[in-house]
Order: C-alpha cells, then structure tokens, then sequence
C-alpha cells in the first residue's frame, strides 16, 4: 500500500447564535459566527489497486475500532530460507560427488615358475614326494601344484617316435627344463602307464627353469665339478667322446652332464632314473 500527503482543510465553525428578543435583522448588536481554519498534516493512504480491499466505516452506531486489514486470496505465508549450513558427515561416508572410485581388484595371473626348494629334490628314485612308479595323471597334478601348469606335453604317442624304447607307449609332460618321462613299462613297473625319469637342465647351460632344483646333497644345474665331487666321494667322472659330452654317474639312477671335468666346469644336467633315450 502506499500513501501520499495531501492537505485536508477542516473548517470549524463555531456558531454564536444569540436571540433578540424580540430585534430585528438590522440589529446593529448581532453575533457575527467566527471561522477558525486549521491546517492538517494528517497523511492519508492511498490505495493502490491490488493492495485489498477496505471495508466501509460501520454505519450501526458503534465506533470504528481502527483499519480493517485488507483480505486476499494471496498466501502470504513467509517461506523459510533453505538452510546453508554444511550437511553433517554421516560416518565415513563418502562424499558421491568428490569421491575415488574403489580400485578394482587385479586380474588374476598364472603364477610364473618359482623356485622350488625343500622337500621337491632330484632323488635316484624320484622327484621328492613323487616316486618313479606313481600314476601318470597323479605326478603331473602334483607338479602342477608346485610348479605351475605343463609347458609341453606329447601326448601319448608310440615309443619309437622318440627313441628306442620299451613298452607300446610313451608321453613326455615339460615344466621347461624339467622334463618327465611315463610309459607302460620300464625298470620300474611293468604293464601300466607310470611315472619312470626325469631330465633337469640342458646341454651348453648353466641356468635352468625352474630354478633352485636340486639333490639333496645340494648339487643342482650351475653347481661346480668341486662341489659334485665332494657331495658324492665315490663319483664316476667320465670325459666324452665326439657323441657324448663330459658326464657323471652317481648311481645307475642318478646321472649328468657337465661342462667339463675341471674343478670349475659346473654341471648343466641331472639325469633320474632311466629315460628312454638315456
């Protein structure tokens, strides 16, 4: 609502009559009324349209007790300002907007060939818990478990395919390096297919995979002719010709290669059991 000032004239008139008895109107002693004018600063409103509605003074006889508030549909109901305080922290939860996503779980990998210690030795009757003799499927689970799946596997194929051997069959499984021979017969066990050599390492090396294979006299690929000769005092060393290089002979199941026969030469392969083309 707004309001402007105007200026109200009030005029109040006092009113002397006074009778004559019995004068008349060119009395020269009659009351002339007096007029006093007042000038009022009252500011009154102004209505502007839309403001409401004023209701009329009652006219019943009572006093106006004062404005009577306008009326309008319009809610004026005053809405609350939303909060600005910060939200409260819930625990740790994590902010959706500004929060890392959880880093995803690595894929899982093959494990790579390890280092194989402890109990798993090159033995003349075998490679650790694994005897010549075993069931083929059974030593290649076993294998598996410690060293990881096969690299190679021939299959089973006909002896000749490989060497002059007995039986009527042959299979070759290779963890790199190691290499395991089965058949249905050799010096071992005749008429069922098992589990009969190994060969650890290879001609012209030093190194082998897996690595850290070794007889429990500690003599492994890499080890010095010295230290062979100390592990097993009763040794066979031989030279080689032009078909077969410098080798050694522990026992009849446990045999090698080497490099040469000098203290420092070092042996590059151990022979377990007899393999086919041994």
């Amino acid at each position: 609502m707004t309001s402007r000032p105007i200026l109200v004239l009030a005029t109040a008139v006092s009113i002397a009559l006074v009778a004559c008895g019995g004068g008349g109107s060119d009395d020269a002693d009659a009351t002339v009324p007096e007029i006093t004018l007042i000038t009022s600063t009252t500011e009154a409103p102004v209505f502007d349209e839309g403001d409401g509605v004023v209701e009329p003074p009652t006219t019943d006889g009572t006093e106006d007790s004062g404005p009577t508030a306008p009326t309008s549909d319009v809610d004026t109901t005053v809405a609350t300002p939303p909060s600005t305080a910060a939200p409260t922290t819930l625990g740790s939860v994590p902010d959706p907007v500004t929060s890392a996503p959880e880093p995803s779980a690595p894929a899982p990998t093959d494990p790579a060939p390890a280092s194989v210690g402890g109990d798993f030795v090159l033995g003349p009757d075998g490679l650790g818990a694994v005897p010549f003799g075993t069931e083929p499927e059974q030593t290649i689970t076993f294998l598996t478990s410690v060293l990881g799946a096969p690299t190679a596997d021939t299959g089973w194929v006909d002896p000749f395919e490989i060497g002059a051997c007995s039986g009527t069959r042959i299979r070759r499984v290779d963890w790199n390096q190691l290499q395991l021979e089965f058949g249905d017969a050799s010096d071992v066990v005749q008429g069922r297919d098992h589990f009969y050599a190994y060969f650890y390492g290879r001609e012209g090396s030093a190194t082998a995979e897996p690595a850290g294979l070794q007889t429990a006299e500690e003599i492994g690929v890499g080890s010095s002719v010295a230290s062979l000769l100390a592990a097993y005092p009763g040794i066979t060393l031989f030279q080689g010709d032009d078909l077969i290089g410098p080798s050694f002979n522990v026992n009849d199941n446990l045999t090698g290669r080497m490099s040469g026969t000098a203290d420092d030469d070092v042996v590059e392969v151990v022979v377990g059991g007899l393999p086919c083309d041994g």
